[in-house]
């Protein structure tokens, strides 16, 4: 019946190891086909939540910014912004069209000039970003088209939105 290990789960994609959040997984050998072909043709669209350190100057935008010399795409919506113990902290959602190492993390960074909260590498010069809770990075969205999952017969939404009350509030 083309099950993958004795009906357990097979990741399809990968996270960054500190990013938390939804993960597809396939259970036969003809959804990880299906489902990794429409990853690498970029067809799933994927949305992450990030608690940014600093304020942005748009509400939404995009980066176009290579990322290990390749080129690397991210939108952005600002969802909230506040100020907590005297730093602005912004509540942003993220649409990556492509899916390099490191990518979100290192536009917030490099391309917004915003760090993630808790991202201890990717940080302002000379300053440790680390937090107690981890990175504040988390896939939330995943919307896969019927064509990548053709026994289901329609499109898959699936919507883990983290709330912005109680997250970055004083």
């Amino acid at each position: 019946d083309g099950a993958l290990r004795e009906r357990k789960a097979v990741r399809v994609h990968r996270l960054d190891e500190k990013t938390g959040g939804l993960l597809v997984c396939a259970k036969t050998r003809a959804a990880m086909k299906e489902l990794s072909r429409a990853f690498a043709e970029r067809r799933i669209k994927k949305r992450y939540r990030a608690i940014l350190r600093g304020r942005l100057e748009t509400r939404e935008g995009v980066v176009n910014q290579p990322v290990g010399g390749l080129e690397a795409t991210t939108e952005y919506v600002v969802v909230d912004a506040r100020e907590r113990d005297g730093r602005a902290l912004t509540l942003v959602d993220f649409y990556p069209k492509t899916g390099r190492t490191h990518q979100l993390r290192r536009h917030s960074k490099e391309a917004l000039g915003c760090p993630i909260l808790g991202d201890a590498r990717y940080s302002f010069a000379g300053e440790d970003g680390s937090h107690p809770d981890g990175l504040f990075l988390w896939a939330t969205g995943v919307i896969i088209p019927a064509d990548a999952m053709p026994w289901r017969g329609s499109e898959l939404v699936v919507d883990s939105s983290i709330a912005s009350a109680g997250m970055i509030t004083p």
